[in-house]
């Protein structure tokens, strides 16, 4: 048996080995040191990538939402204006609706109430009748298209009467937010918000309108 030595002497006896354990923990330091400024590289692009998003305007966000244009030109040009594309929701989704996702065309309230119902169902939130999954993080509520115009008859003053017997079937303040998408003139679709949760009234314009109006009613 060789005899135990301590550890200065055993340095001095196999300075070989000792420099290779040397050199396998400094490789081993280096790769930890990698591998955490990788990880904080990573965390700060995430938490830049959130910013960004964050600060961009209702306009700038749906830029990067545009439609497969090469797909809806194809269904226009092999079907009917009347042809049904979709049923569902109590919607009827016509190739006539389609059109208005092309770029530069209006949206109708069908293939807005469509679009929100679909988002809506995915989701497990609820509209009309229906109150959101208990599950749902935040828990929305969403209005039909012409809720807005009801409550205030067209002239921006509230009237609770109009809508009453709509948010009969479920429970508002059990919910997070009510959201509100409204017509303007017939000529341009925003959203407005109830927060609940917060305790305040938003509105989402992509146009950049303010509409104090409608917090007023709200």
């Amino acid at each position: 048996d060789e005899e135990e030595l301590e550890p200065s002497e055993f340095a001095r006896k196999y300075p070989e080995y000792m420099l290779q354990r040397l050199a396998v923990s400094e490789q081993r330091l280096e790769d930890a040191a990698l591998e955490a400024s990788q990880a904080a590289t990573q965390a700060a692009g995430d938490q830049e990538e959130e910013e960004d998003e964050a600060t961009k305007t209702p306009r700038a966000l749906s830029m990067g939402a545009n439609v497969d244009a090469e797909l809806l030109q194809k269904i226009c040009d092999n079907a009917g204006d009347k042809t049904i594309v979709a049923d569902k929701w109590n919607v009827d989704m016509t190739v006539e609706k389609l059109q208005c996702l092309s770029r530069g065309v209006w949206l109708n309230s069908e293939t807005i109430s469509f679009i929100l119902e679909k988002w809506i169902s995915s989701h497990k939130q609820g509209s009309e009748k229906r109150m959101p999954k208990e599950d749902a993080r935040p828990r929305c509520w969403f209005s039909s298209t012409y809720f807005y115009d009801k409550l205030t008859k067209l002239s921006g003053h509230y009237d609770y009467a109009a809508v009453k017997r709509w948010t009969r079937s479920i429970k508002p303040f059990d919910c997070d937010k009510l959201i509100i998408p409204i017509n303007d003139s017939n000529v341009h679709w925003f959203a407005a918000c109830i927060n609940l949760r917060d305790r305040r009234t938003e509105v989402y314009d992509s146009m950049g309108g303010e509409h104090e109006e409608v917090h007023d009613a709200l």
